[in-house]
């Protein structure tokens, strides 16, 4: 497969938008979009191996990496032959089980602290669990959704999905180390998205009405936006949280910034809209994917919205692409899809590939620690995957 590599020019693509809304069959639309005149990539001395992997009974239902990708957090569930049962488990940066626990029902979603001191789980059941490192649990109480938990520790919040709706009216909940609800916030329409800073001081989520809203610690909201379309996803940069990077999808097939106050910072068009967002420190370098029927693509934007690299691949991939940036936005991650086989892709800040991952299975999600320096990737079949990447080129 042919990949189309561009740095600081506008998007070739974009021209050809028109043939998308015409109805450009698959085949034509991967032969124009081979045409952007993209080099054949190197392959030799791309690869990395896995540093440790471990297969899980049943499958895994959900992830979390710490920030410093010390401590990771699994929750597996049984597998379509029934193999397996609801559990969460806690590993460390060498693969080790520090504990485990066996359920009573399936896990929706994780969360864990910088650290790994504080980890939370969703419950099918509406419960969100609480532990610390050493496996104890901490507490248990009722919530709307899947968690995010501040890097600090010191707080874990659960959003309303649109598929769950509102129970009681609320859109958030908010909950400190105790397990006491601190506040809660309205909104009839539920988050699509949601990020907390990592002091906890402050919270941005996307509502499926179409509403940016930033919160402060208390619950009091900050400022709003309207992004004039119903889907959106949210990134806030580490550290300060000073800037808050929104990505809408095919309607409106743009990103903006916006500092602490709401003011603008830049608003930048991407065809085919944003699948994944990440954000590096002060909000000097954001990256953005999507999957359309032109490629999966990779785009990377300076800290005033220019283009500043660009990655193509030719044909569509079966699933949203994500992507994943270290806090300095000296490396990059992408799940791509190249030649029918699940792909890690790594970057360097100025767009050269430095490293490629082959999993051997479906790849379903993985993170990046904040220094670039570890990944850790869940593929099918419950296997869980842990890379030592070293210092960033």
């Amino acid at each position: 497969m042919r990949a189309c590599f561009f740095r600081g020019t506008e998007d070739p693509i974009r021209a050809r938008r028109g043939a998308r809304k015409l109805g450009l069959t698959l085949l034509a639309a991967a032969v124009m979009a081979a045409a952007c005149g993209g080099r054949e990539e190197p392959t030799k001395g791309l690869e990395v191996s896995v540093t440790w992997k471990r297969k899980f009974r049943g499958e895994i239902a959900a992830f979390s990496m710490g920030a410093s990708g010390l401590q990771i957090v699994v929750a597996t569930m049984p597998d379509a032959k029934g193999r397996g049962e609801d559990r969460i488990y806690a590993l460390d940066e060498k693969g080790e089980i520090t504990w485990q626990e066996i359920l009573d029902h399936r896990v929706l979603g994780t969360a864990v602290s910088a650290d790994g001191r504080f980890m939370a789980a969703y419950l099918l059941d509406g419960t969100l669990r609480a532990w610390n490192a050493e496996g104890d649990s901490l507490w248990k109480t009722s919530c709307v959704g899947p968690p995010e938990a501040a890097a600090a520790g010191n707080l874990v919040a659960c959003r309303a999905t649109v598929e769950e709706g509102t129970p009681q009216g609320s859109a958030l909940q908010v909950f400190d180390l105790s397990g006491k609800r601190r506040w809660s916030w309205d909104d009839s329409s539920g988050l699509w998205d949601l990020r907390v800073g990592d002091r906890g001081d402050s919270l941005v989520g996307v509502t499926q009405a179409g509403k940016v809203v930033r919160l402060d610690g208390r619950g009091r909201v900050v400022w709003t936006k309207d992004l004039e379309t119903g889907v959106g996803t949210v990134a806030i940069s580490p550290g300060d949280g000073a800037v808050v990077v929104v990505g809408t999808g095919i309607e409106k097939e743009r990103i903006s910034a916006y500092d602490r106050a709401g003011s603008a910072l830049w608003t930048a068009t991407v065809p085919g809209g944003v699948d994944s967002l990440a954000v590096s420190r002060g909000g000097s370098y954001v990256a953005a994917t999507n999957n359309t029927i032109l490629g999966q693509r990779v785009f990377v934007f300076d800290a005033r919205g220019k283009l500043f690299w660009k990655y193509q691949l030719d044909r569509p991939a079966r699933d949203p692409v994500k992507v994943r940036m270290g806090e300095m936005g000296d490396r990059v991650f992408a799940g791509l899809e190249q030649d029918g086989r699940p792909t890690l892709v790594g970057w360097d800040r100025h767009g050269e590939v430095t490293t490629r991952i082959l999993l051997g299975v479906e790849l379903v999600d993985f993170d990046l620690s904040r220094d670039g320096r570890r990944l850790a990737a869940v593929g099918r079949g419950g296997k869980l995957f842990f890379f030592n990447l070293g210092e960033p080129p």
